[in-house]
């Protein structure tokens, strides 16, 4: 809404995101997030996806000059009364200096992705101490392609409770592996993950209710 600025401080003035940010709904149980707050619909995660997608997308095209949040994660994610998402924390964004910094971003909002897909944190420590990958976990998930649906479906986040349509998680999870990709300019731009996921915006689900 705002911004003041001087020699020795800088603040950034937002509306009131009254449902705070977004760690708490997906990781209720985490220490950070003490407090258990509600289900979070399929509905409500494609559109949060496409508003934080917007939101970089006009970082890195429509600003002058263009600019990497460089912290995309459920942390600096608010949301508001009406589940509007919105990006916050811009203590690491800096202006783009070369092609491959927009791509960072690319990728940190591929694992974002896939913790809405999976109600998973980027790092998952399995009990026998090793440290998973989110983005890594999915890859072999969908590896064997005759027992990648059924497999997905055992990934996905469990309080969804088969409340989705499928499609639309397997397209959620494609786009999700292309922007986790190793090779950053094999990535998609940000103008192309918001096409996509705008589509996936407008296929409601008929099992759910909004």
């Amino acid at each position: 809404m705002g911004i003041s600025y001087d020699a020795d401080d800088r603040f950034l003035v937002y509306e009131i995101a009254e449902n705070g940010s977004l760690e708490n709904w997906l990781f209720p149980d985490s220490e950070a997030s003490s407090d258990s707050l509600a289900f979070i619909s399929w509905s409500q995660r494609i559109h949060t996806a496409l508003d934080v997608a917007n939101g970089l997308h006009y970082m890195h095209d429509h600003t002058q000059p263009s600019i990497v949040h460089w912290d995309v994660r459920a942390r600096n994610i608010l949301v508001d009364s009406n589940f509007k998402a919105k990006l916050a924390n811009f203590s690491t964004a800096r202006p783009v200096t070369n092609s491959s910094m927009p791509k960072l971003d690319v990728f940190a909002f591929g694992v974002f992705q896939l913790e809405l897909l999976s109600g998973k944190g980027a790092m998952e420590t399995k009990e026998n101490g090793e440290v998973v990958m989110l983005y890594k976990d999915l890859r072999e998930v969908l590896k064997v392609e005759e027992k990648s649906v059924e497999r997905l479906q055992k990934w996905i986040d469990p309080k969804l409770e088969n409340c989705y349509p499928l499609d639309g998680a397997l397209s959620l999870a494609a786009l999700a592996t292309t922007c986790t990709q190793e090779n950053a300019q094999a990535r998609p731009s940000l103008a192309e993950v918001v096409l996509n996921l705008s589509v996936l915006a407008q296929c409601r689900f008929k099992g759910e209710e909004v």
